[in-house]
């Protein structure tokens, strides 16, 4: 899933003339390179739909720290807003696996006076799993344990994604005659538990 995309705004420029605070924080999501139609709509009732940089449909509201009865200069943003609330935009499934995609963000103040900055961010979205290969023991059944559990992990075999492992977590267990799990061996504990253990 995306993590939480994030950042400051503020309405508070060196001059000294008062301000009228900030109203409305959005974002923009687009592929690069910028083509037509290479924004994805907001509108997710309709599905995964594109469109170009002039639709309006193209800006979706985040959550903000910004309260409707007074004047933030500053406020505090993120997106993806929690499951379920006013401005849920599920969006992830629109987009494509190793492809860039750009931040736009638009902010309106409470006069009406409206500022978007192109290209505030960037991000590169990986949804490739990555291959794993058990090396040692192999398949064959061995008498005495090595005590070595050695393989191989790689992540964007196919070129696109960006690639890179982040943690590696091992599970052993204990099967029946069948071949099913009846224990799984907890390294704290030293023994095989009925809870599947994974380690690190």
């Amino acid at each position: 899933e995306l993590a939480t995309l994030s950042g400051t705004v503020n309405d508070a420029a060196a001059d000294p003339m008062p301000k009228a605070g900030l109203n409305k924080i959005e974002i923009a999501i687009s592929a690069v390179p910028l083509g037509i139609n290479s924004y994805i709509s907001s509108r997710t009732n309709q599905g995964c739909v594109l469109v170009n940089n002039t639709n309006e449909n193209r800006w979706r509201q985040v959550s903000s720290t910004i309260s409707l009865t007074t004047g933030e200069l500053t406020a505090n943003w993120a997106y993806a807003s929690p499951a379920g609330d006013a401005i849920d935009d599920p969006f992830e499934g629109c987009l494509s696996n190793g492809t860039t995609y750009q931040i736009d963000l638009r902010v309106t103040d409470k006069a009406g006076n409206i500022i978007a900055s192109l290209e505030v961010s960037s991000f590169v979205w990986d949804n490739e799993v990555p291959a794993v290969v058990i090396v040692d023991p192999n398949a064959v059944k061995e008498s005495v344990f090595s005590g070595n559990i050695r393989g191989t992990a790689t992540d964007g075999t196919g070129g696109a994604a960006p690639g890179r492992i982040g943690q590696f977590h091992v599970r052993i267990s204990q099967n029946n005659s069948g071949g099913s799990p009846i224990g799984w061996w907890d390294t704290d504990a030293q023994q095989f538990r009925p809870e599947a253990q994974f380690n690190s």
